[in-house]
């Protein structure tokens, strides 16, 4: 037998399911319009088994179980239950459902639903008046939605402290930024300050080194000096 594989069905398998519903007096006309609910077991392009799973507001019931009679009917059915996890976890589902009378699985997880989990779960699936196994994969989307509204209530209000520490940092070093640049403007201050006044003072001493030297005559040129003698 080549390798066991698992894919969704198509149209092109409804040959192949037509059979194998028939052997398990299954609704053929109901299910050919439900086709693409299933998912397949295979060797080669042989159907061993098939499996559907009717998704609706996050609950999947699983149903209409239908695999060949032969020596790997185990190997089908864990290969079958895998594909359908994979399944239910890439569409989000809550709750998995099963008739108790053809589970697909009867352990990993699965119990006797409750009266009370029956009727929460959507109508649609037609799960009333019926004995049910039932799996819980994660919390039901209202308490997902609470949850979610309480993580999200918990980042905002974290944000929110970061952002305050944030503007808090900043009035700090502003007021670091201006008592420094108010330093610095005193200082220059102070600089010109002193600078002004000590410039009358350089201006009274270049005026009295000035007066203190003593005075040139210039001789006009070609007259002598003219002495007297006794």
């Amino acid at each position: 037998m080549s390798q066991l594989q698992a894919r969704r069905a198509t149209i092109d398998d409804l040959p192949g399911l037509r059979g194998l519903w028939s052997a398990h007096q299954l609704p053929v006309e109901t299910l050919e319009k439900r086709v693409t609910e299933f998912q397949l077991a295979l060797s080669g392009a042989e159907i061993l088994g098939a499996v559907a799973l009717h998704v609706d507001n996050h609950h999947g019931k699983i149903h209409s179980l239908a695999i060949s009679a032969n020596e790997h009917e185990a190997q089908v059915r864990k290969l079958l239950w895998e594909r359908i996890q994979n399944v239910a976890k890439n569409t989000g589902l809550v709750r998995l459902w099963q008739h108790a009378g053809a589970p697909l699985t009867a352990d990993n997880g699965f119990h006797s639903a409750e009266p009370t989990q029956i009727g929460q779960a959507p109508a649609a699936l037609g799960l009333a008046g019926n004995q049910w196994l039932t799996l819980k994969l994660r919390e039901d989307a209202a308490a997902a939605a609470i949850s979610l509204d309480k993580e999200f209530a918990f980042f905002a209000e974290t944000e929110r402290l970061s952002t305050e520490r944030i503007i808090e940092q900043g009035k700090k070093f502003r007021l670091v930024a201006y008592s420094f640049a108010a330093v610095v403007m005193a200082a220059t201050f102070l600089l010109f300050f002193f600078a002004f006044r000590k410039q009358p003072k350089l201006k009274q001493l270049q005026s009295k080194q000035q007066t203190s030297r003593p005075a040139q005559t210039n001789a006009p040129v070609g007259q002598g000096v003219i002495t007297s003698n006794p």
